[in-house]
């Protein structure tokens, strides 16, 4: 359905904005790891399956708040990094598709953590939906600092390589910021962690993700999964042959100079040829002309 259209007389581009029919989600994401346990560790991977192996997200809430997010990978799964509250842990995930629209919620599994507290409450949080961004256009997040004492420092792990370190002497909202270069496929998942920790040496995680799509691979097709195997070899050989296209024109001109060479070496005996071939033909006149004589 198109939502808007943006066009300014004399402007040399415009911008069209529509919203693409998600899958509906009818099946709720299940958490398969862990289960109902007690635990001595701070720090878990919450892993499920998903209804839907594209495109679609899965939120965790850890009593209620939301704790992470991750999208469905082409193996119908997920993970997503937690680190757990000393007590009680319900969690919970809620899968969304690309229009943001939740399926069913997952059922619930408590998971204690017998830790004993390094203070009071602490943990970190956001607001996340589906976004996608193209490479070179930043890409935010809202935190929210919930809890715990200043000053805070929190580490981010970007998924490219990078990482940012932020201190904040207030519990007040943080904005994290960051750019992400050019990728080699249609869409790209960015897994992005982010370590709190405050004062007192209590830390939190919290796992999110950037989608990052770049047009030169993603063509025409709004749905780059289609074509199957077929569609993934295509895939995977324009990204090469994205990347290798210098080395088409030097082998194009290598052809060019040999045929050249090729033309010139011609040329040079067939006039060789050609001056011998006269010069038998002056000095067959010149003999038979003496002999007339």
């Amino acid at each position: 359905m198109l939502t808007a259209l943006t066009f300014h007389a004399y402007a040399a581009s415009y911008s069209v904005h529509a919203n693409v029919k998600a899958v509906t989600l009818t099946k709720p994401a299940t958490i398969t790891s862990p289960t109902n346990s007690w635990l001595s560790v701070r720090t878990i991977t919450v892993s499920g399956t998903c209804p839907v192996a594209w495109n679609d997200y899965v939120n965790l809430t850890d009593n209620g708040v939301f704790a992470g997010t991750a999208y469905c990978g082409s193996n119908g799964r997920f993970n997503i990094r937690l680190t757990l509250r000393s007590g009680v842990n319900r969690l919970q995930a809620q899968d969304y598709n690309s229009s943001n629209i939740a399926g069913p919620t997952s059922p619930r599994v408590i998971v204690v953590c017998t830790l004993p507290s390094t203070g009071g409450t602490f943990y970190i949080t956001s607001d996340y939906a589906y976004t996608v961004q193209s490479p070179g256009v930043p890409t935010t997040f809202t935190i929210h600092i919930i809890g715990g004492i200043p000053p805070y420092r929190m580490t981010i792990d970007w998924g490219d390589g990078s990482r940012s370190t932020l201190i904040r002497q207030t519990g007040a909202d943080v904005v994290i910021r960051h750019t992400y270069g050019w990728t080699t496929a249609a869409i790209t998942s960015m897994i992005i962690n982010v370590q709190a920790t405050d004062a007192s040496g209590a830390a939190s995680t919290l796992q999110l993700d950037a989608r990052i799509r770049n047009t030169v691979f993603a063509g025409n097709s709004a749905n780059t999964t289609s074509g199957g195997m077929l569609g993934s070899v295509l895939r995977f050989l324009s990204s090469w042959l994205w990347l290798l296209w210098p080395g088409y024109g030097i082998i194009l001109l290598l052809v060019i100079s040999f045929w050249l060479g090729e033309w010139q070496e011609r040329s040079r005996i067939k006039a060789k040829h050609e001056r011998e071939l006269r010069r038998r033909r002056a000095r067959y006149a010149t003999l038979h002309g003496s002999n007339s004589r």
